[in-house]
Order: C-alpha cells, then structure tokens, then sequence
C-alpha cells in the first residue's frame, strides 16, 4: 500500500491518501486462475471490524472483469472511519472459489471531519416531521440547513416542513481545534406532496354502471365496487349482479405515496316490479309531479327512507317517525325520470319501490 499526503502552506497536513496494490508473483498463477473478488476492512486492537461505512462489517468487491495482473490497484475509502490506529486487511477471491490469506497492514487514520447524514423518512403528504440522523466522523460542530430558510445545530435535529416542495439539505461538520470542514449536500432530499383529489362520476344503464375517472393528478386506482369485486382500471364499467344500493370506492395513490378516497352510493333499479306497492307499503300518485305520498296500511315499522335518480344519485333522505302511516315529499325540483324508493324498517328489512316523475 502507497500512502500519500500533503501539507499546504499554513503547515497543515491533509488527510492519508492511500493506494492499495497487490503484487502478483508470475509463477502463483499458474492455469486459468483469475481474480475474481477482493475484499478489504478496517481492524481496531480489540479485533472489530469496520465497513467503509463505519458499520461493523466487511466490504466485498466483484470485478468486471477476471483479473489475471501482476498489479491490482483497489481504491480504498476510509471517510467514515473515525482517527486512529487501525490494521486494513485484504483477501482476495480466485476463479477457483478459494481465498487467499489475509493481508493486513498497520495504518494510522489522521482526523478528518467528514459530513454523513440520513433521515428515518424522506418523502411527506401535505406536511410531516423529520428526523435526521447525524454520522459524521471526527467533528464535534454541526450547522445544518434544511432548504426552506431554517437552520439548526443541533446534532440529531428534528425539522417540521408545513409547505409542498422539494427541499435540499446541507450538513456542515468541524472539529473545534481542527481548520479543516466537511460539508453533504443532498438536492431536494426531502419531498412534500400534496394530496391526490379522488372524484368520478358515474351513468347506470340497466345494471351495468360506466365510471368516470376525475381524480387529479395521474395517479395508482383502486375502485371497490361494494359486492367484493374490485378494479385496477383509470375508468372501468362494472356489471352489478342484482338491484340495490352499492357503496362505491375509489382510493388514488400517487407515487409520493399520498392517499385520498372517496366513497358514493350507486343504486342499481333494473329488475324490480314495475308496481309502486310492495306489500302493505305504496308512492303514488302515479306518475308524480310536485309531491310524493307514501303510504302504508296499518304499523309498516318503517325507520328511514332514501331516494335515488335513475343515474343511481340520492335525491333525498329523511327519517321516518314510525307513528305515522303517511306523509308527503316535496318534489317540485325533481328533474323528470325514474326513482327509486328504498325504505328500511326496524326488523331490518329493506323495501324498494320504483316510480316516475313526469
């Protein structure tokens, strides 16, 4: 191994530069062996290994290529290793798949701060909080800069973003004593989206309902259609097996991960009988205009009443006192078509009538 440092002209030496190399005896490779891997770590005097992260560890390299040199040159990266006395210890990998011995050599680490950061979280919906985690090595000042105007110099800083964007953080690291500075910066490291908008829109033609996909921006759907089955489609049509109402889902997903849902009732009124009675229950007249009477022989034990277009939208709801056998609806801005009445009772039971407005 070659190491090299230099000194400037207020007297201060750089950190080591190393060059590792091994040098091949011509005979040792005999056949078609290569090299194929190589291996490298840093020892402390207690026998711990270190990674070129700092993490306990061993760094393994595959080449490209097999190797077949009297000289391999390996690039070696000791920024995260704090200063001091240290063995490095390389192996070598051949196309036979054995290892050669390990070679260690006696080295020093000078101090050199140097600026390693991380978040727990990097991307946010609308806002969020985070938490950064400070590696650095040999430096005991820290300044950071978040990119949206706030600074902190604490070592392990939390940092809230109210706003949407893209924010580029910076970390600056010194050693009191020490002139020489280690400074990360990462560009619009952390991102703040904004929520999707999950809207459609819908037609029902018989029993078989067309969506209309309005959720901004382009994004991952997920309808549930409220009978157990589900699509991945931007806008799927969805044949229903029977009449009733249809608790209708779409969840949008955008690749910052942010989520938004939004739920509606589709009432499906192909199938029933054309008569407005159903048992002791009946709408009329028939057809309507202005109001609605629904009427009921004897204690019906309705509880409430919903009332659906025939594009599957609920044009009314209202809760029934189950003292009374009558009562009346205002309809006078019901636009001309077909409705449908859904009427629940106490026992649980669910009745639909179907008329029309003229």
């Amino acid at each position: 191994m070659i190491t090299v440092r230099f000194s400037d002209n207020r007297g201060t030496w750089s950190a080591p530069l190393p060059r590792l190399f091994f040098k091949t005896p011509a005979l040792s490779l005999a056949g078609n062996i290569r090299i194929t891997a190589w291996q490298y770590w840093v020892e402390d005097a207690q026998g711990n290994r270190f990674n070129e992260d700092g993490n306990s560890g061993i760094n393994t390299h595959y080449l490209d290529e097999l190797s077949d040199p009297l000289l391999l040159e390996m690039d070696i990266d000791l920024r995260m290793i704090p200063a001091g006395e240290y063995f490095l210890v390389v192996r070598f990998l051949d196309s036979r798949g054995k290892w050669s011995p390990a070679l260690s050599e006696a080295i020093e680490k000078y101090i050199l701060p140097h600026a390693a950061f991380l978040a727990l979280q990097t991307q946010y919906c609308e806002e969020g909080t985070a938490t950064f985690i400070n590696r650095s090595v040999d430096a005991d000042t820290y300044l950071w800069d978040f990119g949206d105007s706030n600074t902190s110099t604490e070592i392990n800083p939390a940092h809230f973003y109210g706003s949407t964007g893209n924010y580029t953080v910076s970390l600056k690291a010194t050693l009191q004593g020490n002139n020489q500075v280690g400074f990360l910066e990462k560009p619009g490291y952390i991102s703040v989206s904004p929520f999707p908008q999950s809207a459609f829109s819908f037609q029902v033609l018989n029993n078989t309902v067309s969506f209309s996909n309005l959720s901004t921006p382009e994004a991952q759907y997920y309808w549930s259609f409220g009978e157990g089955k589900f699509s991945d489609q931007k806008s799927p049509v969805h044949t229903y097996q029977s009449p009733g109402e249809y608790n209708t889902c779409l969840a949008v997903t955008t690749k910052a991960g942010c989520i938004a849902e939004l739920c509606q009732l589709v009432a499906v009124v192909t199938g029933l009988e054309n008569d407005v009675s159903e048992g002791i229950i009946k709408a009329y007249p028939v057809p309507f205009h202005d109001r609605l009477v629904v009427s009921a022989t004897g204690n019906p034990g309705w509880q409430s009443l919903d009332v659906y277009s025939h594009d599957g939208r609920r044009v009314y709801s209202q809760l029934i006192n189950p003292q009374f056998n009558e009562f009346s609806i205002n309809t006078s801005t019901w636009v001309p078509g077909v409705y449908l009445l859904v009427i629940y009772t106490h026992s649980g039971e669910r009745i639909l009538l179907k008329t029309i407005r003229e």
